[in-house]
C-alpha cells in the first residue's frame, strides 16, 4: 500500500528531527520539547491512520 502510515511516518520523523534545532532556537525552548512534540504528533497521526485503515485491510 503506497500511502500506508508505516511508510510515511519515518520520513516525517526525520523531518521533525532535522528542523527541531532551528525551531527551538528561534522560540527559545528546549530542542527536546520541539522534537517530542513533533515526533509525538507524527506517531499519533500514524496510529490513528492505521486504526482507520485496519478494517479495510483485514478484510481483504
Amino acid at each position: 500500500m503506497p500511502g500506508s502510515p508505516h511508510k510515511i511516518a519515518p520520513g516525517r520523523i526525520t523531518l521533525v528531527a532535522v528542523t527541531a534545532n532551528p525551531v527551538a532556537r528561534a522560540r527559545s525552548v528546549p530542542v527536546s520539547a520541539v522534537t517530542g512534540l513533533g515526533t509525538g504528533t507524527v506517531l499519533l497521526l500514524a496510529a490513528l491512520c492505521s486504526l482507520a485503515l485496519a478494517p479495510t485491510t483485514a478484510a481483504g
